[in-house]
This record gives C-alpha cells, structure tokens and sequence, in this order.
C-alpha cells in the first residue's frame, strides 16, 4: 500500500513506561513501507520515567517520534485532543498505549481509509475486563442513545482512523469538556468499521477506574443533550401535581372529620419530593457548572515539555 499520503498516530499515555517501546515497535514492524508515518506521544504527567523515555524515543528518531507532556494530569480526552492539534498527518490514528488496542489491526483502518472513508473505526468484539465494567459500558451506551441524538456505536471507543477534513472541525471546537467519541459521532461524515478481538493488557493495570467512566459518561450526556432538564422539568411537574393532589384530598379529609393524626405519610412525601427537587437542582448545577468553565477561557492543557 504505498502512498503520498503521512499518517499520524497518536497515542495518549499514563505510566505506561513497559509497554511504550515494545508499542513502538510492533507499529514499525505493521506498516513499515506501507505509508510514511508519525507517532505522536502525549504523556499525561506520567510518574513511573515514561517522559525520560519519550525523550530518549524522540531524540533516537527525531523524523518519525515526536512527543508532548503535560504540567499536570488532564485526562485522557484532553490527552486525545492535545494529540490531535499537534498531529501533521493526512490521516490520524487514535489509540492507546497499553496495546488492548492491537497494532495489527491499523493496515485494515488505513485500506478503508484509502478507499474512501473519513473515519473508520476499530470495534471490539470482546473486553478483557471484569463483569461490571462491561455492564456498565453497555449501560452508558444504552443511556447515551435514549438521552442524546448523538449515537454512538457500541463497542466502539477511541481506536480509530480519521481524515484530516475531521480533524480540522475538532481541532476548531472551543469546548472546554470535549468528548471525542461522540463528537466524531456528531460530525456526520462517512463512517466504516473494522472489528477486532481486544487482547489482554501487557502490562500494568487501567487508569480508568469506575468512578473515571461514571465523570466520563455524564460528561458526554450533558455535552450533547439538554434532554436531562427536560426530564428534570417532566418529573418536578409529575410529582408536583401529585403533591397538589394529595393536599387537596387532605384538606377534603380535615372538613369531613375523617382525618387521623400522622406524620408518616406527611414525612415520607416530604422527603420523596425533596429528593426529587434536589436531584433535578443537581442535574441544572452541572449544566451551569459546564457554562462556567467555559467562560473562563483557560487553555485546555497545559505543557511542561515536547519534542523539537
């Protein structure tokens, strides 16, 4: 498959120092002479000596490593993004750097991409994880689906090939909680898939822990839908006029005599609409909170070291 064309991929990091030059290699060794390429790093203020051996990659092939990192922990979709603006490819692979997302599989994303497709997406067939984060992804897809009129297909995360054209619109976008994925779903364009078996990790454990994947799904829901404040004002409006409801037979009750002294009921209606008052005020506070963070104008990542 020999082209003009220069890929780049691009490849978050965090504490992946074992697993970087074996990635690296196994790269080469799938699409040497196929397309020149770039492999861009962005290490996410990693602690276990992952940004001395980026240097080291770096200045041993300056034409084909190049790297960024991070003053701080930013997150992974920050991560991707930063990748992203400072990639220089026709094409940009997204991938990570703990090899669940195989090398072997980039000559099928580039052959799509060769053939047409702006962005062609690696999906996994299997997860080598445990039995509750598979419930919970496909939990989040399912939610995600109902709540925005962004769809995501399942399976699907961040392995994947994207044309130039697409990576101009995202690198355009002043979100300040940008979620790829579904922003790559929004976008539109035309869309192939490659599916894959995802293997074991080589070395180390996640980053992404449960409470990571919780912040990251209802980032993306409230990024893409303001769907959860109409179901804020349908459930205040429902429980409302059941409240009206009951106090109007209360007070129907107390003319007629039949009345009897509690505070069960009273207390436990009390509690059921506080409840719901205080979750719908939650679903608004993240909202505004979003619409602050925007007006700050801060940058999105913050750099303490890159590659010449």
């Amino acid at each position: 498959m020999n082209t003009e064309k220069l890929l780049s991929i691009v490849i978050p990091v965090f504490n992946e120092k074992e697993n970087i030059v074996l990635l690296v290699e196994k790269i080469h060794e799938v699409i040497a002479n196929q397309i020149e390429y770039e492999i861009v790093l962005v290490d996410d203020a990693s602690t276990d000596g992952t940004l001395e051996l980026l240097r080291g990659l770096s200045k041993q092939f300056p034409s084909r490593i190049r790297y960024i990192s991070f003053a701080r922990n930013f997150g992974h979709q920050v991560a991707l993004r930063a990748g992203l603006l400072y990639s220089k490819g026709d094409g940009v692979i997204t991938m990570d750097g703990d090899f669940q997302h195989p090398p072997e599989i980039i000559p099928l994303l580039l052959e799509q991409w060769i053939n047409g497709c702006q962005v062609v997406s690696a999906r996994r067939k299997n997860e080598k994880e445990g039995a509750l984060k598979k419930l919970t992804s496909k939990a989040f897809y399912k939610l995600n689906n109902v709540l925005t009129e962004c769809r995501i297909e399942e399976d699907v995360a961040d392995f994947r090939l994207i044309d130039r054209r697409v990576v101009e619109y995202i690198n355009n976008l002043k979100e300040e909680h940008l979620f790829i994925r579904g922003i790559v779903a929004w976008l539109g364009f035309t869309h192939g898939y490659v599916d894959y078996e995802q293997p074991a990790r080589l070395y180390g454990k996640s980053k992404y822990t449960l409470k990571k994947m919780f912040m990251l799904a209802f980032s993306a829901i409230t990024s893409f839908s303001v769907r959860p404040l109409r179901w804020a004002l349908l459930i205040g409006v429902f429980f409302s006029l059941a409240a009206w409801s009951y106090g109007l037979y209360a007070i129907i009750a107390y003319l007629r005599g039949s009345a009897l002294p509690g505070w069960t009921s009273i207390l436990a209606s009390i509690l059921l609409i506080g409840g719901i008052q205080l979750m719908c005020m939650g679903i608004i506070g993240e909202y505004l909170g979003k619409v602050h963070m925007q007006a700050k104008y801060r940058p999105f990542f913050v750099i303490k070291d890159k590659s010449e």
